[in-house]
């Protein structure tokens, strides 16, 4: 599961989401501290990538990937 948080997000917080991303057992939170609400539409190459490196990990067997840096 890609949890993805904009840090300017005026309806969820980092706490929150930080809280839903340990609720997802490997799940992987990617922060854009820019972004607001809808981050995937304002930096759709960066969630793209992320997605994609979680779906390679997961065909290798990698799980539990913080990408909290918004590198992925």
């Amino acid at each position: 599961t890609l949890l993805v948080y904009g840090g300017r997000d005026q309806l969820v917080s980092y706490r929150m989401a930080r809280k839903a991303a340990a609720a997802f057992r490997g799940s992987r939170l990617l922060s854009l501290p820019e972004a607001g609400h809808v981050a995937m539409m304002e930096y759709p190459e960066v969630v793209a990538a992320a997605f994609r490196e979680l779906l390679r990990d997961a065909a290798t067997g990698e799980t539990d990937r913080d990408t909290a840096d918004g590198k992925g």
